[in-house]
């Protein structure tokens, strides 16, 4: 089902309300996918906490330009995940008494792979007993040798657009549409038995953010 939820912020963009069914739905197996726009590296432009819409340019520009910025966020891995973003401003507008420019966004945000097997496999590890038997070791090192947990997040795109305002410099409204596609292929311990439990998930995440300023700079 969608998950509705509804942030505030002040006027630097700090949360300082946050509501609703914001419940993480894969009960923070990802720990945040940056292009999921969960967990602490969403996507450029899905973080209420930080600026709202696209990179701009250092230079000036007008309706009928169009630029491309790369954003690199911290992943999973040691590889960082990089967005590619091509902007263009297609218009001028009024909203609510104030003229905005019009910035349709598409954002590219590439493969991201990684593998948690050795991060678990630490971690259970830890967990085994002190005091084991010879048989006991090379049964529980085989089952680590059995152990994965691959995880991968094919390209993802997310399109949006962005009222500016270009004289108070912020965003007075923007709306975001994305899609990722995750697929995770499992097999760890189960927690009842002990005995090797795999399965393999294939899911599609479809998002619709909306962000409107309810108040800040007026004209």
């Amino acid at each position: 089902e969608p998950i509705d939820v509804t942030v505030v912020v002040d006027e630097q963009g700090n949360i300082i309300h946050e509501g609703g069914d914001s419940e993480d739905p894969l009960g923070g197996m990802l720990g945040g996918l940056g292009a999921l726009g969960s967990g602490a590296n969403p996507a450029p432009g899905l973080d209420p906490g930080k600026f709202v819409g696209p990179p701009l340019p250092d230079e000036e520009v007008t309706v009928g330009d169009t630029w491309t910025d790369e954003v690199e966020t911290p992943g999973l891995s040691e590889d960082p995940i990089t967005t590619s973003i091509t902007s263009t401003v297609t218009g001028v507008e009024e909203l609510e008494g104030v003229e905005v420019l019009v910035i349709d966004s598409s954002a590219t945000t590439s493969l991201i792979e990684f593998d948690l097997a050795e991060f678990f496999a630490g971690m259970f590890g830890a967990m085994a007993p002190e005091s084991t038997t010879p048989e006991e070791t090379a049964e529980f090192e085989a089952m680590m040798d059995q152990l994965q947990f691959l995880i991968s997040v094919d390209d993802s795109t997310a399109d949006s657009t962005t009222w500016f305002d270009a004289e108070a410099g912020l965003a007075r409204q923007s709306e975001t549409a994305a899609a990722s596609n995750i697929s995770m292929d499992m097999n760890i311990p189960d927690e009842e038995t002990g005995e090797m439990s795999g399965f393999v998930m294939d899911m599609t995440l479809d998002q619709d953010v909306t962000y409107r300023l309810i108040s800040g700079p007026t004209g």
